[in-house]
């Protein structure tokens, strides 16, 4: 722990969970993202098997006690050398307390734990046009310009699998019938079923609440074409094999 004559810095153990869970809420008031930080808030022992990792680091900064700051970091064990990086997931110092040198306090104190676990540098990213962290960061260290990129995994797993199953149903007709003339394309009711089901999914992405519920996100132009051309996969394999089994009984 680290002191000032304003404020201390304090590195949170697994008995600090209520300072973990006051950071968490200070997270969510600065970055303007309540539910993100409240909705699912995780249960007291995960936190404090979180906080007693050797993985996750957190820094709390305090002022009679109550959390008015603080940083989130992860340790990242290196594979290429026996070396670890530091990753600052989060910094927010609280709206009233800025220009107090709660900030940099906080990253000196997080450099004296990288040091001591022998870390080869700490790295954070800045949203472009957050001027003061821009500045912040500056000041501390050497700029580098990245682009970066959130792979939206779980809407793609989720809307790709989901198409899949619907695509799976062409794959149902006899291995003696035609592609385009069989009992299934014929059935007005697969089709009634399959739009009604296309329409679940486009809510599932764009309904707010739901999409929330299921933490799905909105796709661009790529990331729809790539769910569905990954979706079609199995029933282009499985027309594939009633093709084959169709001429092999010749």
């Amino acid at each position: 722990m680290s002191f000032s004559t304003r404020f201390s810095i304090h590195q949170l153990a697994p008995d600090d969970v209520v300072l973990m869970e006051a950071l968490l809420a200070t997270f969510g008031e600065v970055f303007d993202e309540v539910e993100t930080y409240d909705r699912n808030r995780p249960s007291v022992g995960y936190l404090q098997r979180l906080l007693g990792s050797d993985y996750f680091i957190a820094l709390a900064a305090l002022k009679g006690g109550k959390v008015v700051g603080g940083i989130a970091a992860y340790e990242l064990k290196k594979f290429e050398q026996e070396r670890s990086e530091i990753y600052i997931y989060d910094l927010a110092v609280a709206a009233a307390h800025r220009r107090e040198g709660i900030a940099t306090a906080l990253i000196q104190e997080l450099k004296t734990i990288a040091a001591a676990r022998a870390a080869y540098v700490i790295f954070v990213q800045a949203d472009v046009g957050d001027e003061p962290a821009i500045a912040l960061y500056t000041k501390l260290g050497a700029r580098e310009d990245v682009l970066h990129f959130d792979i939206r995994a779980v809407t793609i797993s989720f809307l790709t699998l989901g198409f899949s199953k619907l695509w799976f149903v062409f794959n149902l007709r006899d291995p003696g019938t035609r592609l385009l003339d069989n009992d299934v394309v014929r059935n007005p009711w697969i089709w009634i079923s399959i739009a009604l089901c296309i329409v679940l999914l486009v809510l599932a992405v764009y309904l707010p609440g739901l999409s929330d519920l299921l933490r799905t996100e909105p796709l661009d132009v790529a990331g729809w074409s790539l769910v569905l051309g990954l979706s079609l996969i199995p029933m282009l394999i499985g027309q594939g094999i009633r093709i084959y089994q169709r001429y092999s009984a010749k």
